[in-house]
């Protein structure tokens, strides 16, 4: 049955006002929606804030008992490391007494080695150098280290002299025959001062030279027993005879005391983990506890507020969807709209809501 045009303008009015109120709705789940966030947020905020009280409160605590610990920990261990350093002094200074007792014998047969050898030399008027190692080297080598000082001369005096000599002169003039000329007379000189000593301390004073070889023998010998014995002391673990007693109780003494610290320590922190950690939480937590609930309420509030009005601005949604966007087109469900409608209406322009639109289409 068709409508009258009372019942149709009394349908727009219907509808302008759903509409309106619709438009109310969606500002209203907005502003809703925006303290609902807000109200989370600031819920979030003041809980991060608890919790990172609550971390930095026990991270310090933590911090601090450890500290102290590790102070008390690094004091005794200042003084077992200078007992120990004391030790050793003793120690090192008695394996040198140890040492000097045990090669006086053999440091004083070299010392009058030394002094024969010496007396002999002058009295039989054979040079002073003729004594020294490098002496021997050249002339009467005797080991590996009188060998390896020989080629080490050898090698300075036809290797790096003649190679220096050819690089002081200029550069334009070098050449293969001023090489060969350095070398022949390195050669010459060389070859020659070692013929000159030759003849002159080893041929003249052939005897003394070998009883000097004989001298220095021994004295190597010597050094060597003196060596071999001193590397014996340094490697005996017996060290009764340093009288160390006394620094290793003290010693002992500071490696029990640190444990007992560090036990103490790990005890302590245990325990500051299982009850002073959580003590501290719930006292943080409880200064909050007021706030956070008041937030929490707050937010609960709000958030069913809005879920309320979100509900009903669906349902208003569905409604204006079925029973009157059907009739009226989405695009007229608007309150312009269906104002211009009610309008026609009540001009006696249109007497259904199809020539009502059709009208507005036409003469908008």
């Amino acid at each position: 049955m068709e409508q009258t045009v009372e019942e149709n303008i009394a349908f727009l009015k219907e509808a302008h006002e759903k509409v309106t109120y619709m438009a109310q709705l969606r500002e209203t789940c907005r502003r809703l929606e925006d303290e609902a966030k807000a109200a989370d947020k600031a819920l979030t905020s003041e809980r991060k804030k608890a919790k990172d009280q609550v971390n930095g409160t026990v991270q310090n605590r933590h911090d601090e008992l450890e500290e102290s610990y590790d102070l008390q920990i690094k004091k005794t261990e200042d003084q077992l490391r200078k007992v120990r350093q004391e030790r050793e002094k003793v120690k090192n200074k008695g394996v040198q007494a140890r040492i000097g007792g045990e090669t006086a014998d053999l440091v004083a047969e070299n010392s009058g080695l030394a002094a024969k050898m010496k007396s002999l030399f002058k009295q039989n008027q054979v040079p002073a150098f003729c004594r020294t190692g490098w002496y021997y080297s050249l002339f009467a080598p005797r080991g590996l280290k009188e060998v390896l000082i020989l080629l080490a001369t050898i090698l300075v005096c036809f290797g790096v002299v003649p190679a220096i000599a050819y690089l002081l002169v200029p550069a334009q003039n070098r050449s293969t025959l001023i090489l060969i000329l350095i070398y022949a007379a390195v050669i010459l000189v060389f070859c020659g001062l070692y013929l000159i000593l030759h003849n002159f301390t080893k041929v003249k004073h052939r005897e003394m030279i070998e009883e000097g070889r004989d001298i220095r023998n021994q004295m190597e010998a010597n050094r060597k027993k003196i060596a071999e014995i001193k590397k014996s002391i340094q490697q005996d673990s017996n060290e009764e005879m340093y009288n160390l007693g006394g620094y290793d109780e003290k010693i002992s003494e500071f490696e029990a005391e640190i444990a007992d610290i560090e036990a103490r320590k790990q005890a302590a922190l245990e325990e500051f983990e299982n009850e002073t950690k959580p003590q501290i939480t719930d006292e943080i937590m409880a200064s909050y506890a007021d706030r956070l609930s008041a937030l929490f309420q707050d937010k609960k509030e709000k958030d069913e507020r809005f879920s309320q009005m979100d509900v009903e601005k669906k349902n208003l949604s569905l409604d204006l969807t079925e029973n009157y966007e059907a009739y009226l087109g989405k695009s007229n469900l608007n309150p312009r709209r269906l104002e211009a409608l009610i309008a026609i209406f009540e001009e006696g322009s249109a007497t259904n809501l199809t020539e009502a639109i059709e009208y507005y289409k036409k003469n908008r």
